[in-house]
């Protein structure tokens, strides 16, 4: 059996190994919205808007979800370093300031709490 150069206790067909990163951890997502509490489960890089009407909480989407028209605006109470970083709509909104963000283009990466407009 020889050798490769790159693996020294493997023949050369299996020099290439692929590690498959594999984890268990599922993001939640509490919503606050018309007096309600609500804790659901995400899948890691879906949108606040994705996740709320996914699992039957209302939440408003007048551009259908493309970052336009501010009516998902929600307000982060928990979790502002779980979320992706603003993107240029929501800088080109004028949505600079923490805690809002546009639900919309706000992919989770963990664990957030956030609370929904009545606007």
């Amino acid at each position: 059996m020889e050798l490769s150069d790159n693996c020294r206790f493997f023949p050369a067909q299996y020099s290439s190994i692929q590690v498959f990163k594999y984890s268990t951890f599922v993001p939640k997502v509490t919503f606050h919205y018309a007096g309600q509490v609500k804790t659901v489960e995400a899948q890691d890089g879906q949108t606040i808007l994705q996740i709320a009407l996914d699992n039957g909480i209302p939440m408003e989407h007048a551009c259908g979800g493309n970052g336009f028209c501010t009516t998902c605006m929600c307000r982060v109470k928990e979790g502002m370093t779980h979320l992706s970083p603003r993107n240029e709509r929501e800088e080109n909104m004028g949505i600079v300031d923490d805690p809002e963000r546009l639900g919309c283009q706000t992919e989770v990466q963990g664990d957030v709490e956030v609370e929904l407009s009545d606007w």
